[in-house]
């Protein structure tokens, strides 16, 4: 016997309906045993999260959504002025987008020794439905690489009456 889940908007009962069969560790990825383009002890990625804007998992966007992405590290010692790098694939492997915190001029004077995590936060997230990729890096002054995976998470956009 059926019985009624959810009431609303069409638009908003199957976007509810596609998110529940999303399980909250298809929002997380572990990083730790992924291959590394570049790598040091010092300091290295452990996770990353697809975050919706009231900080809860999020597997699919809409275009226009807003989203955010939690980078997790651990620091093996003090790192000053880290550079966190998030770069953004299209499914024919061409950047189009290379977000940072060097380039927008946030500042990270230290870390600490032991586990972090930093949020990149896009308020409108403009792109196209597609699926695409994620690259990470994470970087110093010299410039001094620490850690760097390339295409090591992704991400679906769905269509949405957005324009």
């Amino acid at each position: 016997q059926g019985k009624i889940r959810e009431d609303g908007r069409t638009s908003d009962v199957i976007k509810q309906y596609l998110a529940s069969f999303g399980r909250e560790e298809d929002t997380y990825k572990d990083l730790r045993s992924m291959e590394r383009q570049k790598e040091s002890k010092i300091v290295r990625y452990t996770g990353i999260e697809f975050l919706n804007h009231g900080l809860a998992g999020q597997e699919i966007v809409q275009t226009g959504d807003r989203m955010a992405l939690r980078l997790h590290y651990m620091a093996a010692e003090p790192v000053s002025y880290p550079y966190f790098g998030v770069e953004i694939y299209n499914e024919l492997g061409t950047m189009i987008a290379s977000l940072n915190t060097w380039s927008s001029g946030y500042e990270v004077p230290s870390l600490p020794v032991g586990k972090g995590s930093i949020d990149l936060s896009i308020d409108s997230l403009t792109l196209m439905p597609s699926q695409y990729y994620v690259s990470v890096w994470l970087a110093g002054i010299g410039p001094r690489w620490y850690d760097k995976i390339d295409r090591c998470a992704s991400f679906d956009v769905e269509a949405r009456d957005y324009y």
